[in-house]
């Protein structure tokens, strides 16, 4: 009798466990997954794709998100074939668009989306696909914002954006600049750095309105659309670091300073972002 009452609860919670393992190796949609099938004896079938979100995770926001996979087989071939359905569109600066973007995507930053998208895009009910650098970029989601204001019913986000495309091996054209890797800072080393008589020029290259609202104290603001022309503010011969907002426009910003004969040029690793989560200090406000 004793042995029974023990074998019960012992036979309880193995079945317990049992579900919870299944559970756990399930697809969003119920299914279990191939490495589920293969435990259970059963042949694997297809990975799941990602499963489309239903709606941005900022409730305020009333698009929706896609990702890589489901892109990629929207745009499949060339844009000839998908381009009166579908208006891809990078929200990056010109650039980064420049240097490389998904083939058959139109080049519109948020400011530029009121004044530009209704001649680019003249069929309110086309759907449009926003994308910046990934999940930390805001560009592609203030892009779709504006489009929204301007009456844009089906707007949706790629919110892995060009790291994630370009990772899983697709298609990416452009022009790049010349290959050069700067040496990155972190927030302490730069913080360290300030107050010498060597201290570095500070270059935020986020848009003005960013950059108004917290920037590092001491930092000039030279948006990366504006370096090229404004090149003369950033002295040759200066140690330089480059601020972003999360890191995904230093490379591409201390190419263009290298290419331009800015030879000592780091940047803060992981940008402002870093900046402000290590809690150093920021200025806020206009100036």
């Amino acid at each position: 009798m004793n042995t029974i009452r023990l074998a019960i609860p012992c036979i309880l919670l193995a079945c317990f466990l049992a579900c919870s393992k299944a559970s756990n190796t399930s697809t969003l949609d119920g299914s279990p997954s191939s490495s589920a099938a293969v435990a259970a004896g059963q042949p694997a079938g297809p990975e799941v794709p990602s499963v489309r979100i239903a709606q941005n995770p900022d409730a305020s926001d009333a698009f929706t998100l896609i990702p890589t996979s489901q892109l990629a087989a929207k745009i499949a071939g060339p844009p000839a074939g998908w381009a009166s359905k579908i208006v891809l569109i990078d929200a990056r600066t010109r650039v980064e668009y420049e240097e490389g973007h998904i083939p058959g995507a139109l080049n519109l930053t948020p400011k530029n989306v009121p004044a530009n998208l209704p001649s680019k895009a003249p069929d309110k009910a086309l759907e449009l696909i926003f994308y910046c650098n990934g999940p930390k970029c805001t560009k592609s989601r203030k892009a779709a914002r504006a489009a929204i204001a301007l009456g844009y019913a089906n707007v949706v986000e790629y919110n892995e954006g060009l790291p994630a495309w370009a990772q899983a091996g697709l298609n990416v054209e452009g022009k790049p600049l010349p290959a050069f890797r700067s040496p990155a800072l972190t927030p302490d080393a730069l913080e360290r750095d300030q107050p010498r008589n060597f201290a570095p020029v500070i270059v935020d290259v986020r848009d003005k309105d960013e950059f108004e609202q917290f920037r590092i104290p001491g930092s000039r603001n030279i948006p990366l659309d504006e370096i090229e022309s404004r090149i003369k503010e950033i002295p040759a011969d200066d140690p330089v670091v480059v601020v972003d907002h999360a890191g995904h426009q230093a490379g591409v910003t201390c190419r263009l300073l290298h290419s331009l004969q800015r030879k000592k040029v780091q940047h803060l690793e992981g940008g402002i972002l870093a900046w402000r989560q290590s809690g150093k200090n920021v200025d806020l406000g206009a100036r």
